[in-house]
């Protein structure tokens, strides 16, 4: 599992959009010690592929999302730390091993498995956005990303997803869900070039 020194440190040969927290914002929230510490001692990007973004490291004290959302009491526990594309929030599960969730508000809220640890999650996160920038390298930054990845490249994320955190790569997981996307989103782009061509 990645450190939080080694996750900054290969984070920010790319970019320098680590949000890290001070003690009060994850003090006495039942976070385990090597949550709060990956926190403070890393932090995570303000946004990173694919669609995320953590910009409720930034807003003080971490607060569930009970209190964010004025939904049930009973969801307390989840304690918000950014949101996906479609504004559902990403959370660390306090109580349970900290586990990373996306609570979809379209279905109650209902918790969708991200990542088993923020560390987990914050290598996962590497791992995508070196995907990203591999496929940008070798095609230009103007060619279409959707379309122009090998499956090499899709199987060697695919593969990476696995080893970091394989219930991450579970079919029904948010990161099974962005690879399946992946797949449908070229096969779309692809089929469309081929129209035009016609």
């Amino acid at each position: 599992m990645i450190t939080p020194e080694a996750f900054k440190s290969a984070w920010q040969r790319v970019d320098e959009n680590l949000i890290a927290c001070t003690r009060e914002q994850v003090e006495g929230l039942g976070l385990r010690d090597e949550t709060m510490h990956f926190l403070r001692d890393a932090g995570l990007p303000d946004d990173a592929a694919p669609f995320l973004s953590f910009g409720y490291l930034a807003e003080g004290r971490l607060r569930g999302v009970d209190e964010i959302f004025k939904v049930r009491e009973s969801l307390s526990g989840y304690k918000a730390i950014g949101f996906d594309g479609n504004g559902c929030p990403v959370c660390i599960e306090a109580g349970q091993g900290d586990r990373i969730v996306c609570l979809d508000h379209d279905q109650d809220f209902e918790a969708v498995f991200v990542n088993a640890s923020v560390a987990q999650l914050a290598e996962t996160l590497l791992a995508y956005r070196d995907f990203v920038e591999e496929v940008l390298a070798g095609n230009g930054r103007q060619a279409g990303f959707d379309e122009t990845f090998t499956d090499a490249q899709f199987g060697r994320l695919e593969r990476q997803i696995a080893a970091i955190d394989g219930q991450a790569a579970q079919p029904g997981g948010f990161w099974n869900r962005e690879l399946q996307t992946l797949l449908a989103n070229r096969a779309y782009y692809r089929q469309a070039k081929g129209d035009r061509s016609l």
